[in-house]
């Protein structure tokens, strides 16, 4: 099972790449709660709602993009 979590966390790590790859081209922030939606509409994987958030900030951050915390995500650290 932890080969299987691996990889479907790595799958994860690319939606969230894609994702805001495609959200840098056309705006200069990602919303959080909009992220987390797109997001949950292409994988059922089981991952808790702060550690996509968590993920999603840091990749945003990497990538030059301003982060909408617009959901309640209290245990983020940047």
């Amino acid at each position: 099972m932890l080969e299987a979590d691996r990889i479907a966390t790595r799958r994860i790590d690319i939606l969230v790449e894609q994702y805001l790859e495609v959200r840098h081209r056309k705006h200069d922030f990602v919303s959080i709660s909009l992220a987390i939606a797109a997001i949950r509409q292409v994988t059922r994987f089981p991952i808790p709602d702060t550690e996509l958030s968590q993920m999603i900030a840091e990749r945003a951050v990497q990538s030059g993009l301003d982060v909408r915390f617009d959901q309640n995500v209290q245990q983020i650290q940047l």
